[in-house]
């Protein structure tokens, strides 16, 4: 994978820009990213600055791209700073190094979301014996089948989404999509372009490079006008804002475990990435994308972050595995594919029909 395709696979996992919701530094952030973090060439990073365009709502104009673009390359400090080896998650979380504030003396990059602490996670778990994926299995509110696949798969969006929501699919991250699910009717297999009708499903989607993922947000299903672009995986596509993802690459996983279990939120689903996370999808009743981002902001960074949630994948409009699918490999700080000895199952371990806050309070620190 050249610079140019890996810079297309980070700006794909960046926030989507969303009008009223920091849109402006999202966007600028992706721009230092192309020119500044990849030292990309001016066009090159316009055109994968128009691929990201799609995803915003509303969408920029092709001269505040450019603007954006040119801004980027007059304030970047740190050229190539994302090709020399430093990790993707802590390099995106820096966000953009002015000139002006090098002037005098170097200054720590501002920090948006507070940085794990190792002992406030081991702090919050410690006294709890050692829990395992089958404790979630044993308290999980729908039986969880014991060989996965498409099953599990179908089994998670029937109990966890409301009848007629839809849900994108993917074998390709940086992609548009290969299936939609519409709960109530089943797997539908997606044209490429805009215009193409969709088609009932003849085979499901099980394994992809990366994994099988889906968008953890109900979207329209419909292509969108993004700036030069269509798109049908935009914040505008999004028809609710309930769902937070919940998920860590730092934490220890048996402690993660451990914290999955003891905290107090409405869980509605947790499994595993095919890697060594957990990821917990949480129905925080969020009604609008303005809501959304205020429980982020002021609660859930605060208090999520320090022990070990990744602040990162904390996005309204996120993909994230689909239980039931096969991951192949993963990437490297390269780009290039690492592929592992053995498919792995994005296994499902734990499914809560109706999670609200109202049960966990009622419930206490189990989760079911």
């Amino acid at each position: 994978m050249d610079v140019y395709d890996r810079a297309r696979a980070y700006v794909a996992r960046m926030d989507s820009a969303i009008s009223g919701g920091g849109g402006h530094d999202a966007t600028f952030r992706v721009a230092c990213a192309l020119v500044g973090g990849f030292s990309l060439s001016p066009s090159d990073a316009l055109q994968i600055m128009r691929e990201y365009n799609s995803r915003c709502d509303p969408p920029w104009s092709d001269a505040e791209l450019e603007h954006k673009v040119r801004s980027a390359g007059e304030n970047v400090t740190d050229p190539g700073y994302l090709l020399r080896g430093t990790t993707l998650q802590k390099a995106a979380s820096r966000g953009p190094v002015h000139r002006a504030a090098t002037a005098a003396a170097p200054r720590s990059p501002q920090k948006k979301r507070p940085e794990f602490d190792v002992e406030s996670l081991r702090k919050y778990v410690l006294g709890m014996p050692k829990i395992t994926e089958a404790h979630f299995v044993d308290r999980s509110e729908v039986p969880i089948p014991a060989k996965q696949s498409w099953n599990a798969s179908r089994l998670f969006f029937e109990t966890v989404y409301e009848p007629g929501e839809r849900l994108l699919i993917f074998a390709n991250e940086m992609s548009q999509g290969q299936w939609l699910y519409q709960v109530g009717r089943g797997l539908f297999k997606l044209g490429k372009e805009p215009g193409e009708q969709a088609r009932p499903a003849t085979e499901p989607p099980e394994a992809g490079p990366c994994g099988i993922w889906y968008l953890c947000a109900p979207v329209d299903g419909q292509w969108r006008k993004g700036g030069k672009t269509m798109s049908r995986r935009s914040g505008n596509s999004v028809q609710s804002f309930r769902w937070f993802l919940l998920e860590s690459d730092d934490a220890d996983a048996a402690d993660w475990l451990k914290f999955l279990f003891r905290v107090p939120l409405p869980i509605a689903a947790i499994y595993t990435s095919g890697g060594r996370s957990y990821h917990a999808l949480i129905n925080i009743g969020a009604e609008t994308k303005a809501q959304w981002d205020t429980m982020r902001d002021e609660l859930f960074y605060k208090l999520l972050c320090p022990v070990g949630a990744d602040g990162g994948a904390m996005s309204a409009v996120r993909l994230t595995r689909l239980p039931g699918g096969i991951r192949k490999a993963k990437r490297n700080k390269e780009g290039k594919l690492d592929w592992f000895p053995a498919p792995r199952l994005q296994k499902l371990i734990y499914l809560h029909p109706r999670p609200t806050w109202q049960s966990v309070q009622q419930k206490g620190f189990s989760n079911g």
